[in-house]
């Protein structure tokens, strides 16, 4: 016999996000462009992140710029909650 958690897909929350996403987006940089990807990896222990966002060189933003980040969402057993770790190219979070 098995409990009822033990049949419970702990990825079910998150599998919106599953897949390949782009478009727009704006904020301090000006407007710019953004592709994220979540996959599962490590044997379908983990979800991975990957995202990056383009700003052209425009009035608001001469230089433009690029964001890069990576992140993990793993499922902590103990706590019975989800964690995601995210990392940015310019060192924060």
């Amino acid at each position: 016999m098995t409990s009822e958690k033990a049949d419970v897909d702990v990825w079910e929350p998150l599998w919106l996000f599953l897949g390949r996403w782009s478009g727009t987006c704006s904020g301090k940089p000006g407007e710019g462009r953004i592709e994220r990807t979540y996959a599962f990896v490590l044997n379908e222990q983990f979800i991975q992140l990957t995202g990056r966002s383009t700003f052209e060189p425009q009035e608001k933003n001469p230089e433009g710029e690029t964001h890069e980040e990576l992140g993990f969402w793993s499922y902590d057993r103990i706590r019975g909650t989800h964690v995601c770790r995210e990392f940015l190219a310019e060192g924060e979070r």
